[in-house]
């Protein structure tokens, strides 16, 4: 699907910091859109955030957390509402760093 640079353009104005867009597909999260500094968040390079990454971004969510993601996201797409929350993701040298994510549905 093609993705109109103006809204991508829009977005990342309208949000300080990372963003990325994800899909969910057969109950992984794919990501659909992000900004280019996305993979520094893990220290990673672009290739090896995406070969994480690629399959299910879930992947990048330190295993503890993944219940806890999982249920945002959920809570997410049952009422609509913004959400507020925070999580570990792996990282290349430092084992694994906070995340604060606000999500729109």
């Amino acid at each position: 699907m093609h993705v109109d640079e103006t809204i991508l353009a829009v977005i990342a104005r309208a949000n300080p910091g990372d963003f990325a867009i994800y899909r969910i597909r057969e109950g992984k999260l794919i990501l659909f859109a992000g900004s280019p500094s996305l993979p520094a968040l893990s220290g990673m390079t672009e290739e090896e955030y995406t070969a994480l990454t690629a399959p299910d971004a879930a992947r990048i969510v330190l295993e503890k957390d993944r219940p806890h993601v999982t249920q945002m996201v959920e809570q997410i797409l049952s009422d609509g509402k913004d959400i507020d929350f925070t999580y570990h993701i792996l990282h290349k040298t430092k084992g694994a760093v906070w995340i604060h994510a606000k999500s729109r549905l």
